[in-house]
């Protein structure tokens, strides 16, 4: 006879199991593995994103990562193929990455991400693993699994998002993608922005603090940009290195700020003094900060300037060629050449008003702080002089360098043409962290200590007389920056008509508010055979005018940009040298936009020459000049001036516009 207590006990733990059968698997609850798992995964890749390396350390650090995911996800015996093959690949992946990186470690921050997202897969795989398991068990007791579906199906969403290679912020033409700006945000009122001073001129130079003003999250993009004095007493940094940050909601956050000094006749903002620097991102679409003192085109053509050195100090010492620098820190090599390379440049010292640093400078600050010290003796002197000799050769490396890794579209500013030599490079001694100031300032304090009293400044040099680009062409002039007080058109009547030579022009007002340029060629009457329209845009209280494209990267802002542009002109350039392709070719001056869904949407960034466009402004303060120019010999036929967009947000047929004459006709 079977025991009776025995039966009620089964029966109670079968009753049980129907009643809540998740109860049998608690265990280990497969569904907050994987959750976690998940939210390791995404948190390792905002990790990578913010400490993305340099282009060609973040490639080889992405195929170690690939390689590596490989061959976790290669079953078999280790010993045998093929996860034999999946490992080797991994260990080459990992030997090239190691190679790039070099001595610095500049990837290893990237590396480490990677590595913690691939471990949280391993953890979600087999969450993923367990979780199928249980929803088998589980569909033999009820029909109710929404929750296991559910989780498996969130778990496989975040093993796919594992593979996802972690990006810098992609912009369009006309906004960015992404995290905005901080000038952006400054100016709409959703950030309370303070800086401190650090009392460095390269490196860590300042700190900015970031107050959020709203309610929500706000991902908020951090450089490049210009750090200007606003008082100008002090320093202005070049800080290349974007990053970006996620302030809670009223939340404050400090942003470490990496950047160069450009003005070596002036103090450092001192270590602690807060509220001396603004934010100057070079971005036209923005009001300017009442307090800045270097016009947005110049404050782009120092970070064009600027970002080419601190490229090419990487370059150059993962080659090996800084490695007789006396110092033997990575980094204070870097900073050795970029600081100099930047003080000897002619053009930032156009910018900044401090005459550019010669190889005399170098000396007299070097002799300074060493007899501060003691007397120097002829056989000390000499050892001096030869570690003077040895920097500043890589100084003028550095600077040439830098020449080949500028953006060739781009000129100097304020209408210098001036080519470096290689005479002008001058480097700072071998024992500072902080660079002294060549010219008499008053003592800074900073941390309680005042900096020694810095050497007389050199009296100005002239400019060197312009001479040709190295590309063989001769760099254009941009006029200075400056206010253009003009009273804006009347509002036109559209649809807008005239006929021309070679066919009807056609402005009006498209379905969405855009306006509408089109062309419709007259074979009979005219000899051009191809035409295209060509859109300038500038700041609408000044005349620095660009073409209206995405083909350039952005220097101030990861915005991208067309190149410099002159409306004036009769002849607008329209084909590219020989040997170039159009999708190439770095002045390419069309204007592709239009609503047309038939037509590419990568216009911006690979325009051609099109009879129809179209666009509806979404920036402030801006303004546009839009001509119809004959392809073959670049002559403008027609020219439409619309704007200025105080705020960007109004409909073009609210705002002035009209036809002026082309270029050719002017007087």
């Amino acid at each position: 006879m079977k025991n009776p207590r025995c039966i009620k006990i089964a029966a109670l733990l079968l009753a049980l199991s129907f009643i809540e059968p998740r109860l049998v698997f608690a265990a280990e609850d497969p569904s907050e593995a994987a959750e976690k798992a998940a939210k390791d995964i995404d948190k390792a890749y905002e990790e990578a994103q913010k400490n993305i390396p340099d282009k060609d350390i973040k490639e080889k650090e992405d195929a170690l990562d690939k390689a590596a995911r490989d061959n976790d996800n290669t079953q078999g015996d280790p010993a045998k193929d093929p996860k034999k093959e999946a490992q080797k690949k991994e260990d080459e992946a990992r030997k090239e990455a190691d190679k790039a990186e070099g001595e610095d470690k500049t990837g290893e921050k990237y590396r480490k991400a990677l590595e913690k997202r691939r471990e949280a897969c391993k953890r979600l795989k087999k969450a993923l693993d367990d979780l199928r398991q249980q929803l088998q068990k589980r569909r033999k007791l009820t029909s109710d699994n929404s929750d296991i579906e559910q989780a498996i199906k969130n778990a496989e969403a975040a093993r796919k998002r594992q593979e996802k290679i972690p990006e810098a912020p992609t912009l369009s033409m006309a906004v960015p993608q992404g995290a905005p700006f901080v000038a952006t945000l400054v100016a709409s009122g959703k950030i309370k922005l303070d800086s401190v001073g650090t009392g460095e001129t390269i490196g860590h130079v300042a700190d900015l603090k970031i107050q959020n003003q709203t309610d929500q999250p706000i991902n908020c993009a951090v450089g490049p940009m210009v750090l200007e004095s606003k008082s100008g007493k002090n320093q202005d940094y070049v800080c290349p290195k974007p990053q970006t940050v996620n302030i809670g909601p009223h939340g404050t956050a400090t942003v470490p700020m990496d950047g160069v000094c450009i003005n070596r006749n002036k103090p450092p903002v001192a270590k602690g003094a807060p509220g001396d620097l603004l934010v100057n991102e070079g971005n036209p679409t923005i009001p300017q900060n009442p307090n800045s003192h270097i016009p947005v085109n110049q404050a782009g053509d120092l970070l064009r300037i600027c970002t080419a050195k601190y490229d090419a100090a990487n370059q150059l010492q993962k080659s090996g060629a800084l490695k007789n620098l006396p110092y033997r820190d990575p980094q204070k090599q870097k900073d050795i050449v970029v600081q100099w390379s930047t003080w000897c440049d002619p053009r930032i010292s156009q910018i900044t008003g401090a005459p550019p640093a010669t190889k005399e400078d170098l000396k007299k600050v070097v002799y300074k702080q060493l007899e501060s010290q003691k007397p120097m003796s002829p056989e000390t002197k000499k050892k001096v002089d030869q570690g003077i000799d040895t920097i500043f050769e890589k100084v003028e490396l550095t600077t040439a360098k830098a020449k080949d890794l500028e953006k060739p579209e781009e000129e100097t500013s304020g209408g210098s043409t001036t080519e470096e030599g290689p005479s002008l490079g001058q480097p700072v001694y071998v024992s500072q962290t902080r660079a002294k100031q060549p010219t008499a300032t008053p003592k800074s304090k900073g941390g309680g200590k005042t900096t020694s009293k810095p050497a007389p400044t050199p009296k100005p040099t002239p400019s060197p007389t312009p001479t040709p680009s190295g590309s063989g062409q001769t760099q254009e002039k941009e006029n200075p920056t400056e206010e253009k007080p003009k009273t804006p058109p009347p509002v036109p009547s559209y649809p807008y008509t005239k006929e021309i030579d070679c066919g009807t022009i056609t402005i009006s007002i498209g379905d969405s508010g855009e306006l509408v340029f089109d062309f419709k060629r007259n074979d009979k009457k005219c000899p051009c055979k191809e035409f295209g329209w060509i859109q300038h845009i500038s700041p609408a209280d000044q005349d620095n005018w660009r073409y209206d494209n995405g083909v350039l990267p952005g220097v101030s802002t990861p915005k991208k940009q067309g190149a410099k542009s002159d409306p004036s002109k009769p002849k607008q350039p329209t084909t590219p040298p020989k040997g170039t392709k159009l999708e190439d070719w770095d002045k390419n001056p069309w204007y592709g936009g239009t609503t047309d869904k038939s037509k590419p949407k990568d216009f911006g960034e690979h325009p051609t020459p099109q009879t129809h466009i179209s666009d509806k402004p979404d920036a402030p303060n801006v303004k546009f000049i839009t001509q119809l120019v004959c392809v073959e010999t670049g002559e403008v036929l027609f020219s439409w001036e619309w704007g200025p967009f105080e705020k960007g947000t109004e409909s073009p047929d609210k705002v002035g516009g009209g036809e002026t004459e082309p270029p050719p006709k002017k007087k």
